[in-house]
């Protein structure tokens, strides 16, 4: 009773957010808007990793948003922030009317409400994305509805290539990874041995279940440094049983899911991740990656041309885990060169230095 009463109080306040926000003003000449399709914190978590590159350009731009309960959390985490929300058909169809200044349009995730803006024919339609990884959803038929797709590096053009089928004049840019920029001038060489546990949350699909969240104690029994788990936001989402996982974890630090990858990770030298698009943000820091890659489960991948076991340590059971566990962690770091050339390959170091991503909003002003 009191936790249906609970949600209703919290309902009737997000309302209340909405009705008494005062929407930018059309003449500001707003360039681009940022999409996000997804619902609570999901896209809560995709508009951090993006929203500081944006500003970053000294461009007005606009953030779009279908979800009530992201709007109301994004309004309080970025107070200053152009939002908009636009929650159905008729709302979308006003907002193309009065703002006539937008050249471009990115979207950070495939969801199927991005249908309502495509038809804007004058606009450039272009993905970015929510980070970079093999999981299925990087390299399907969806992304030609795009103008363009801004990937990191070869790897992403890769994975699309290989899945073969016709791109119909699909564009590519490599940007870089601007979100690994705050990480790399983090960059600090850490003489004791810290562990940073990564799981991903359990997909929506079956065949996207990377997760190793049923392992976790078993994991942790095996280190005897200091670890921490900081589990996905979306944890929970699918199984309801992993939704207070937290409470049941032990011998371990456990990071609030709210707080952004990119704010911890430089404190640690050792990693276990999932497969996910985390694996990214740790080959910035050059360290020794274990990955879990379970063999139980018909599991399909986005193929690059670099698979996961040659620039990390896979395993696929706790005995697998001890034995290249302790090799790696007692001084054998044996694929420490074929890393570096992942770091290359996935990330593009180059571009992500060389702030391509900004420069390349910057010649979209160019677009008639």
């Amino acid at each position: 009773m009191l936790k249906r009463l609970f949600k209703k109080l919290k309902k009737i306040e997000q309302k209340e957010i909405v009705n008494n926000y005062k929407e930018p003003s059309i003449f500001k000449d707003f360039e681009f808007a940022v999409f996000s399709g997804e619902v609570g914190e999901n896209a809560f978590s995709h508009i951090n990793i993006w929203y500081k590159e944006f500003e970053k350009s000294n461009m007005n731009f606009l953030i779009l948003l279908s979800n009530e309960e992201a709007f109301v959390m994004l309004k309080a985490s970025y107070p200053l922030a152009n939002f908009i929300l636009l929650d159905n058909k008729s709302k979308i169809d006003d907002f193309f009317t009065r703002y006539t200044t937008l050249k471009a349009i990115f979207y950070i995730s495939n969801t199927g409400n991005i249908a309502n803006f495509l038809y804007q024919t004058h606009l450039k339609h272009i993905f970015i994305g929510h980070g970079d990884s093999d999981k299925s959803s990087s390299a399907h038929k969806f992304f030609r509805v795009y103008d363009e797709i801004w990937v990191a590096g070869d790897a992403h053009i890769d994975r699309i290539k290989n899945a073969r089928f016709n791109l119909n004049g699909l564009e590519f840019k490599k940007v870089g990874q601007p979100a690994m920029l705050e990480i790399l001038e983090k960059k600090v060489i850490i003489k004791d041995k810290k562990l940073l546990y990564l799981p991903t949350w359990e997909g929506y699909l079956l065949e996207q279940d990377y997760s190793s969240l049923a392992h976790i104690q078993d994991i942790i029994s095996c280190i005897d440094f200091k670890i921490s788990i900081k589990l996905h936001p979306l944890t929970g989402n699918k199984n309801k049983n992993y939704q207070n996982i937290e409470e049941k974890i032990q011998n371990a630090n456990v990071i609030d899911r709210k707080i952004k990858l990119s704010d911890v990770i430089n404190d640690y030298n050792y990693f276990i991740c999932d497969i996910s698009s985390v694996i990214t943000s740790v080959l910035a820091l050059d360290c020794p990656i274990f990955l879990y890659m379970p063999k139980d489960k018909v599991i399909k991948i986005a193929k690059s041309n670099m698979h996961y076991c040659e620039y990390c340590y896979v395993f696929s059971n706790l005995e697998e885990f001890k034995i290249v566990f302790r090799r790696v962690v007692n001084g054998d770091d044996y694929l420490k060169t074929n890393r570096q050339k992942a770091i290359e390959y996935i990330l593009n170091i180059k571009d992500t230095l060389n702030n391509t991503f900004i420069k390349e909003l910057h010649n979209l002003r160019g677009i008639k």
